[in-house]
């Protein structure tokens, strides 16, 4: 071996390049490093890649995502990092996107959008901070998980704002009663002041509220069953006295959806240890066997639900029909989504996602030094004798043109792009070296050519590139036999008309200024 230890990146995904990433993120990383990215085909980007078409406008043809939720602090801690760089070091001069918050526009507005035309909007807390802020002990109740007791404070606090303005006559029969024996009595022995003046639901909300603000409540197993019990009760009363106006009115169903999400959150929590033993406890249901075992009538149909299953394409063999999500890491990335965003809680990419974000990753990384080597597909790791190290890595290299070089990222009115295709110019003398291909396959020797490899390349093609590895490695074969991944499509319409043309939102007014952020569900 060299003295410096050279790092074979195979895969060219946000794994991969984030790696790349750190490991070359400060001063002198070169006297211990050699790093080289070998990657499939022209870009950089993985399942987040795009490219511009270049006959058509130069528009973007996406496969990446349009939208970063606030509460991804490390990745935004990235970013801004990358764009300080890329701007100090002047390698995009002439791009519009010189901040990391010129790149990512903040967005508050959600709706769900039916088939039916049925459109719930939601505009959501704006937190202090930006997200990726460095640690602030001031910011540290927004920025990081919160105790799941601390969850089901802002939980209540979020009912309760639900509420705020719904009539006793939207809520019927729910109102009208007294609360039974046993609670009162347990009223009665923490001495909560209890006051149904304001109506019973509201009356039952704001003592479940102010048990959770006595400090240590959780601890003692009497506060636990007695919210228990409050939260039984006042679940069953509202789905009795809403369930028929649910069927007349968005508002009243969208209240629906979310106590029966919200409440048996609540009561699972209390009722499987979770506030004790910590989300992983529930891992073994998935979300809707959780939420249905506590109480839950609409988790199978809920749009709510169904949102938090899409955006991890968590449906078993990516069928809508078999929603397949843990329940414990579900919820729990539900929650940091709700309520631990540091300012807005999306920031919508000014661009295509390729643009955004591996554009300047690769333009701040070549700069930093790091090799790359496009149209590099990994075919087979091999093992050592002792089988103890991958000992070669067998590569195709795909598309060589004789005399060509691969120019990997363009300029569109400034911006780096990527190509929708590979791109090839003249090769001459003075050619940079990563932009040119010399063999149609190699293999990269351990100690040789490589003395650690990062395997960044996505669970669903280890059986064909690693097969000898997981033959001889149990924990490996568990995880490629047991571990899933959901084949994606993307689809992408132009639209000549604006969205108020449209009739989206039903006429509601739109900032011109502001995208319609949707996510649409189906009508059952």
């Amino acid at each position: 071996m060299g003295e410096r230890r050279k790092i074979a990146i195979l895969g060219g995904g946000v794994g991969a390049i984030s790696t790349a990433f750190e490991l070359t993120d400060y001063k002198g990383w070169q006297d211990k490093y050699e790093v080289t990215v070998y990657t499939d085909g022209w870009r950089l980007g993985g399942k987040g890649a795009s490219g511009r078409n270049l006959d058509l406008a130069c528009r973007v043809e996406e496969h990446g995502l349009h939208v970063w939720f606030g509460c991804y602090q490390n990745a935004f801690h990235m970013m801004r990092k990358v764009y300080e760089e890329l701007s100090e070091n002047n390698l995009a001069p002439g791009s519009p996107l010189q901040s990391c918050f010129d790149a990512f526009q903040p967005h508050d507005r959600i709706s769900l959008v039916s088939q039916s035309g049925i459109t719930w909007t939601t505009n959501f807390a704006v937190h202090s901070g930006l997200p990726g802020d460095d640690f602030d002990p001031n910011l540290a109740a927004e920025g990081e998980p919160p105790e799941p007791a601390q969850y089901i404070l802002y939980l209540l606090d979020s009912i309760s704002h639900q509420f705020e303005g719904v009539s006793g006559g939207f809520l019927g029969g729910a109102d009208r009663g007294d609360v039974p024996a046993p609670l009162r009595a347990f009223l009665n022995l923490l001495r909560i002041p209890f006051n149904p003046a304001t109506g019973l639901i509201q009356a039952v909300l704001g003592v479940a509220r102010a048990l959770t603000q006595i400090p240590g409540w959780h601890q003692f197993p009497t506060h636990r069953e007695g919210l228990f019990g409050l939260l039984g009760y006042f679940q069953k009363r509202l789905i009795r006295a809403m369930e028929h106006r649910a069927a007349f009115s968005p508002s009243a169903l969208n209240l629906l959806y979310n106590l029966d999400l919200y409440i048996p959150i609540i009561r699972g929590i209390i009722a499987d240890g979770v506030l004790i033993r910590g989300f992983e406890a529930i891992d073994d249901y998935t979300l809707v066997e959780w939420l249905t075992k506590h109480g839950a009538v609409l988790a199978d149909t809920s749009p709510i639900v169904k949102s938090i299953h899409d955006p991890c394409f968590a449906y078993r063999d990516g069928d809508p029909k078999h929603p397949d999500f843990a329940a414990g890491t579900a919820i729990k990335s539900h929650f940091k989504l709700l309520f631990t965003h540091r300012g807005h809680i999306c920031y919508v990419m000014q661009a295509g996602m390729g643009d955004i974000v591996f554009a300047p990753l690769y333009l701040v990384l070549k700069n930093r030094g790091v090799k790359f080597r496009f149209f590099h597909s990994v075919r087979e790791l091999s093992l050592s004798a002792d089988r103890r190290r991958i000992d070669a890595i067998r590569i195709d290299v795909q598309g060589v043109e004789p005399g060509k070089a691969h120019v990997p990222v363009l300029s569109v009115k400034g911006l780096p792009v990527w190509p929708n295709r590979p791109v090839f110019k003249d090769s001459t003398d003075n050619q940079d070296p990563d932009e040119e291909l010399l063999e149609k396959e190699l293999t990269l020797h351990y100690g040789q050519d490589f003395d650690t490899v990062v395997l960044g390349i996505s669970l669903g093609a280890l059986p064909s590139i690693c097969s000898s590895l997981i033959e001889h490695n149990q924990h490996w074969r568990a995880m490629v036999e047991n571990v899933k991944t959901t084949p994606t499509q993307a689809v992408q319409i132009w639209l000549k008309k604006s969205g108020a043309e449209m009739g989206w939102d039903h006429g509601t007014p739109w900032p011109d200024s502001e995208r319609a952020l949707a996510i649409g569900f189906i009508d059952l």
